[in-house]
């Protein structure tokens, strides 16, 4: 069910509303990871956050509102996961004949929460796996208080996706440390990946070999290497001291709950004693800053489209990180990685911060790149998600410009170049035989540059959100798709 919610998640923040999730749509591969399919009657929000349809769904995992007035919003796939999760744990359908007249699922589950699980969970739980029962209890009945939420009458009561993935997560932790899976005493209590050794990492990397060396930091070293099941990953050595345990620390308790396509993951780690080490995804293509320093003109490799494409996929990703409470803190061209197709996957989460719900900001003493902090971050230590905004403006304007910000950029420059967009872009973007840019690009050009420039506004309250700013990139692609 986490692997549901990711998909779920992923889909809302990219505006896609699946409205049909029930078992029947929800395959497993050999793995036995779940995978969300059957998109026949899927819609595309766009400006609205609801929309009309006549489309009906299975009945039984419709919401009340879709049911009734075919009213459909991201919540209407919180609903149908509510009821699928319970499902799930129950065994009962939705529509058995158990159900009828008052009683449904949703009812009959809940008469029985105050007491006692016994009542309505699947006793096939309880006999596979043996372990230990009243885990798996308390377990349950945690889920089904998500499944709760999830199915509220009210849309407006009902949880965000992002928020039900996160919480599931939690429930797993719990009941992995209950059920004594995480035996290292150093680690942070919400770390739950596969443990390797040592000599695994050892052998991975042929030794430590710098012939593997990928990255050496002030607080890590990453190598390239190969794991027994023959995977390539990227296996990043944390320095023991203070600072280098810290940030061990802080990806092993952030990163857990993160499932985004655009977001690097965790494989597995190691928590020896005086030896900690994470096991990354590899990603194959280099970052986006190296990928800007090696262009020289006429050398048309990241084209305008693409730019575009990899600044979605960033803002994708932290758009998804900021409703999972998580603030990035460090986002620059260094810590975006790109796969073999190009896809943007951001990485570095060494001084991240997690705000708990109804907080907003915090204070911090950890600096991050010169360049890329929001003025309030550098004069004070406040970090919100806010910060992560004015670092993705920055981040915006060089990608464009491949003009670093330390090399004289500035609001008022940026404001400046939008009458000048010829002068300050990329020279890849004038191909070969033209004297400017073509007039589709300068437009679209001139829309990103006034995006970076309500992102980089010097109080934090007059920038943008970056569920926001997603949605004006998306817009920006499509006009000039349609442009061209």
């Amino acid at each position: 069910m986490i692997e549901v919610a990711s998909a779920m998640s992923y889909l809302h923040s990219i505006h896609v509303i699946h409205c049909d999730l029930k078992p029947s749509n929800v395959l497993l591969d050999e793995d036995m990871i779940a995978r969300v399919s059957d998109f026949s009657i899927a819609k595309r929000l766009g400006e609205n956050a609801t929309m009309q349809t006549r489309t009906m769904a299975t009945l039984g995992y419709m919401a009340p509102e879709y049911g009734l007035s075919g009213i459909i919003s991201e919540k209407t796939d919180v609903y149908s996961f509510g009821i699928l999760l319970m499902e799930t744990f129950t065994g009962k359908k939705p529509t058995d004949d158990m159900f009828d007249g008052e009683m449904n699922l949703r009812l009959w589950i809940f008469e029985s929460l105050p007491h006692t699980v016994d009542r309505f969970i699947d006793v096939s739980l309880l006999q596979i796996d043996q372990g230990d029962i009243a885990a798996k209890t308390r377990c349950v009945r945690s889920i089904m208080k998500v499944a709760w939420f999830c199915t509220a009458e009210s849309s407006l009561e009902r949880k965000t996706m992002a928020e039900v993935e996160f919480e599931l997560h939690r429930i797993k932790s719990r009941f992995l440390i209950e059920t004594e899976l995480i035996e290292c005493q150093e680690m942070p209590r919400e770390i739950v990946y596969p443990r390797i050794s040592y000599q695994e990492l050892e052998l991975a990397t042929d030794g430590f070999s710098e012939r593997n060396l990928l990255d050496l930091g002030e607080s890590c070293v990453v190598y390239k290497g190969i794991l027994k099941d023959k995977r390539i990953a990227a296996i990043k050595i944390f320095n023991t001291q203070k600072r280098g345990f810290r940030s061990f620390e802080v990806q092993s308790q952030v990163l857990p709950f993160i499932r985004h396509r655009n977001v690097v993951k965790i494989l597995k780690c190691c928590c020896d004693v005086g030896f900690k080490a994470l096991v990354l995804e590899y990603v194959p293509n280099l970052s986006l800053q190296k990928w800007l320093c090696r262009i020289s003109p006429g050398l048309n490799i990241l084209n305008f489209s693409k730019r575009l494409d990899i600044m979605i996929n960033v803002a994708s990703a932290l758009c998804y990180l900021h409703t999972m409470g998580v603030i990035h803190c460090n986002l620059n061209p260094s810590n975006v990685l790109l796969d073999n197709d190009m896809v943007a996957r951001v990485s570095g989460f060494s001084i991240a911060k997690c705000l708990d719900k109804g907080i907003g900001a915090t204070i911090t003493t950890t600096m991050a790149t010169a360049g890329y902090m929001a003025p309030e971050y550098e004069s004070m230590g406040t970090v919100s998600e806010k910060t992560d905004v004015y670092s993705f403006g920055i981040l915006l304007t060089e990608t464009f410009t491949t003009i670093r910000p330390t090399e004289e950029t500035n609001r008022s420059w940026i404001c400046h170049s939008l009458q000048v967009v010829d002068t300050v872009v990329d020279l890849n973007f004038v191909h070969a035989g033209q004297e400017h840019l073509a007039a589709a690009t300068r437009r679209c050009l001139r829309l990103i540059l006034q995006l970076a420039y309500c992102c980089t506004a010097e109080l934090s309250d007059e920038r943008k959100t970056m569920k926001e700013i997603e949605s004006e990139l998306v817009r920006i692609k499509k006009r000039f798709l349609s442009d061209n």
